[in-house]
């Protein structure tokens, strides 16, 4: 148990600290926790660049250091650092768990309405340099090493953290300074209109950009998941927007948007569901805020399709590690519930499909069908790992066949079990090992879809991908082996590229 070293007044703070004083604290921490130069307390946690790690990285900073406490989930739905830092110094920061408020079915449909004044210019962009949203993630690092590798354009990288994203490109001799250098990195706030970014270099991507590759967002997992829709509409949804209008600013530019084969998952399913690529189900039943962000974002994408912008959705399985190097992204829930199983001893009883694609099979995807441009216009694509969905009990049977004692158990033992792990162990990352989320009820709803069989049909992705040469990357038991081996004797951090 903790011991200030001094007394609490009666809303969770020293008596006597301002706002001001709170605030000029808690830039302090923000700065450190985000290991950014300027603390933007003007916008939003996660809008600054903050993850579900860094967030309670945060929240046990500002319990430790500026004797306040507050539920992890008050750092990510404040709408800004200052609203923050005044409910930390009045003492009405929230004591319990916000409730996850999904939007309703007419909130999304007037969100996923297009600005009638966005015009698509008639001259399509033609060479220049490659745009990549979120180059500072798992994903985003893989998609600019293949640019990298098979062209000699260059590549400007859009991210919340440049400096976070300049050292994880540099391990991997992605990022130099100088003259040669075919990369550069430009600090973007997705949810502000031009995307945050000065009026010179906005007006420069804007005229020269050959393609956008959009894949900064919030990602499922324990943030995605659990966040109100009011909290992800900035990232997930006037981002889309905004990427849409730049690309719309000078000339036709293409835009590869990234978004999640769950999009096509309805609450109500039962039996055996075939989603269609490219199929709108509408809003109704979408099974969370996040998958609502993307069914809006996708909307957004498809009417800028229909105004003769090439446009091209790319809906994603839960992204897992490389085939190549074995590296994965160890916020990633998936991995983290394979490592927890390790870390505790336990594994939970689920034979459900698992929906995986390789980091390296979306790269490899989504940059040749941009260098390809067919088919002309843009479409739809389910980058599924193969014709048969991986199970959860093929992870557990690896895990076993390593070496690693777990004992199958029900998933409410297993989540006791992980919660005295945490409790002993404290950090939610310890020696390499995932100790998962404090929160379990972000992954219940996969438990739940028993009962059904979801099918992504991939017709469509696979003439694209075979006319563009791109050979699927099967995930065998030697992949998972590979994963989980690098995973444990790796940092536990997110990214990683091919070295």
């Amino acid at each position: 148990m903790r011991s200030p070293v001094r007394a609490r007044a009666a809303g969770g703070v020293p008596s006597g600290n301002t706002v001001e004083a709170v605030e000029q604290r808690l830039a302090e921490l923000w700065r450190e926790v985000l290991d950014v130069p300027t603390a933007h307390l003007d916008e939003s946690f996660f809008a600054a660049g903050g993850d579900s790690l860094s967030a309670l990285a945060l929240t046990e900073a500002i319990h430790d250091r500026l004797w306040a406490d507050l539920p992890f989930e008050a750092v990510f739905v404040a709408p800004s650092g200052h609203a923050l830092a005044e409910q930390i110094a009045q003492g009405t920061a929230p004591r319990r768990r916000f409730a996850r408020r999904a939007a309703t079915a007419d909130e999304l449909r007037r969100d996923a309405v297009l600005d009638a004044g966005l015009v698509v210019p008639a001259d399509l962009a033609t060479g220049g340099p490659f745009v990549v949203t979120g180059g500072g993630t798992f994903l985003g690092a893989h998609v600019i090493a293949e640019l990298v590798a098979r062209t000699d354009r260059e590549v400007v990288a859009l991210d919340t953290a440049p400096a976070a994203c300049e050292r994880l490109l540099a391990e991997h001799g992605l990022w130099t300074r100088g003259p040669g250098a075919r990369l550069t990195v430009h600090e973007a706030r997705f949810g502000q209109p031009r995307l945050g970014l000065p009026d010179g270099t906005y007006q420069e991507l804007a005229s020269t950009a050959g393609a956008i590759f959009h894949l900064a967002e919030v990602r499922p997992g324990y943030e995605g998941s659990y966040l109100p829709y009011d909290a992800l509409r900035a990232p997930n949804v006037l981002g889309t927007r905004h990427v849409l209008e730049l690309a719309c600013t000078h000339r036709a530019t293409p835009v590869h948007l990234v978004s999640r084969l769950s999009v096509g998952v309805r609450a109500g399913d039962r039996g055996r569901v075939v989603v269609l690529e490219g199929a709108d189900r509408g809003p109704e039943g979408l099974v969370d805020a996040y998958n609502q962000s993307r069914w809006v974002a996708e909307r957004l994408a498809t009417a800028a399709r229909a105004r003769g912008l090439p446009v091209w959705v790319h809906r994603l399985g839960d992204i897992v590690g490389s085939t190549v190097t074995g590296r994965s992204d160890l916020t990633d829930p998936l991995m983290r519930t394979v490592l927890a199983c390790i870390a505790t001893g336990y594994a939970y009883e689920n034979s459900d499909p698992a929906h995986v694609t390789p980091v390296d099979h979306v790269a490899d995807a989504v940059v040749s069908v941009a260098l390809a441009g067919w088919p002309a216009g843009g479409t739809t694509l389910h980058l599924v790992a193969g014709s048969t969905p991986l199970r959860w009990s093929d992870f557990a049977a690896v895990v076993s066949g390593l070496g690693h004692t777990v004992k199958p158990v029900s998933w409410l033992r297993w989540g006791r079990a992980l919660k005295r792990y945490h409790r002993e162990h404290g950090d939610v990352l310890h020696k390499g090992t995932v100790g998962l989320m404090p929160d379990l009820r972000t992954s219940i709803r996969y438990v739940r879809e028993r009962g059904r069989e979801i099918v992504f049909d991939d017709a469509n992705a696979r003439a694209v991908l075979e006319a563009a040469g791109v050979a699927r990357r099967p995930i065998d038991a030697r992949a998972i082996e590979r994963w989980i081996e690098v995973a444990v004797g790796s940092p536990a951090r997110a990214g990683g590229v091919p070295g």
